[in-house]
């Protein structure tokens, strides 16, 4: 479905699951983002955030697990079901598993990938500056170069299913799919 003049959107399980590629609204050339509601036509109940340079094998893990989440008989759909902090081990254990350092400090995880490139960092959600809520409690960021922007990063709110979460960090440590390279389209003559 197109939804603003480069936004694009798929929609599944009676519209509460979404998936956008939205050039339109992400500034910065654009962004991926993954959206559940508990009906449709409500509000959000999380969202996941991928930059345009996120590689595709990482959404696509996510992704895949959504939809055998919408096909699960029951109700709620575990993309719907609240988070136990207590399987929390699910998200860091892949990580843990490469060789990654993991941090907890003051209420906060931090995790490092062995050559110090990519960060993933848990806090949960606060108020800030002027009592506003950042409910983007989950950040990952690769920057390759300590002077400069990151490569790319993704966002997971903070009632982001772990299981979605875990999806992705097991899918960020295989080694197999994801080349970590930048790689252009040839053009077609």
């Amino acid at each position: 479905m197109r939804e603003g003049a480069d936004d694009y959107c798929a929609y599944g399980d009676d519209d509460r699951l979404s998936v956008g590629l939205l050039r339109d609204t992400c500034k910065v050339g654009g962004c991926w983002r993954i959206l559940a509601r508990s009906a449709a036509g409500q509000s959000p109940v999380w969202h996941m955030d991928f930059d345009i340079h996120t590689p595709p094998e990482l959404i696509a893990a996510v992704t895949a697990v959504l939809a055998s989440d919408a096909t699960v008989p029951v109700e709620p759909r575990p993309y719907l079901r609240g988070n136990n902090l207590d399987d929390m081990g699910a998200v860091w254990q892949p990580l843990a598993d490469a060789g990654w350092t993991i941090i907890f400090d003051e209420a906060c995880y931090l995790a490092t990938s062995s050559d110090g490139v990519t960060t993933l960092t848990y806090a949960p959600a606060y108020k800030g500056l002027h009592d506003l809520m950042h409910p983007e409690a989950w950040l990952l960021e690769v920057v390759p170069d300590p002077e400069g922007d990151p490569l790319w990063c993704a966002m997971f709110h903070e009632s982001t299913p772990l299981h979605l979460i875990a999806a992705f960090t097991t899918a960020l440590v295989d080694p197999l799919p994801l080349s970590g390279e930048l790689c252009t389209v040839p053009a077609v003559m």
